[in-house]
């Protein structure tokens, strides 16, 4: 029976969790129980780790694809990084996640490759500044769409993503 979300709870409990599933979840709480909790450590800290290849994830891979471009941007320049297949049929845009203090635009480039080839769309991962001192989100955004050009494809051909705190920046931009 489904709840007021329209959610069948019978999904939720440990029976219906499909074996591969479960151990992957055992695998990743095993994982994190030996690092200190994000929120614990300095944010430079973080970023510095995962930057070396220190962190829980291991070494960055780069795209050889990815190709990077600057804009500019209200507080200054935006770096993007762009992922050009042979044939691009859209647009995906990307702002990447990390709680408005770790993350950046070339550290999801596995999986952005694979978007832009399989899809045929050219991705564009947007790079913001991180906050070192603070999570509350600042008052002018760093990461904006330009408001020409390409961003102005027809919506079936382009599409907007994001991760973590990269949810509340998309749907900022989305109202631009």
């Amino acid at each position: 029976m489904n709840d007021a979300t329209g959610l069948d709870p019978h999904q939720f409990i440990p029976a219906a969790i499909d074996t591969e599933t479960a151990a992957f979840n055992a695998q990743l709480e095993a994982l994190l129980a030996t690092i200190p909790m994000v929120h614990t450590q300095p944010p430079a800290f973080t970023r510095a780790a995962r930057e070396s290849g220190r962190g829980i994830w291991g070494p960055l891979t780069l795209s050889e694809l990815a190709t990077e471009r600057t804009i500019p941007g209200p507080a200054g320049a935006i770096m993007l990084r762009l992922f050009i297949p042979e044939t691009i049929e859209g647009v995906y845009l990307y702002i990447h996640g990390g709680g408005w203090v770790i993350g950046r635009a070339h550290q999801q480039d596995p999986a952005l490759e694979r978007v832009a080839r399989a899809c045929n769309v050219a991705v564009v991962s947007v790079d913001f500044a991180s906050h070192p001192k603070t999570l509350i989100p600042p008052r002018r955004m760093t990461a904006r769409p330009p408001r020409s050009g390409s961003s102005r494809m027809p919506d079936k051909s382009s599409g907007r993503s994001g991760s973590s705190s990269a949810a509340s920046r998309q749907a900022r931009t989305s109202r631009r």
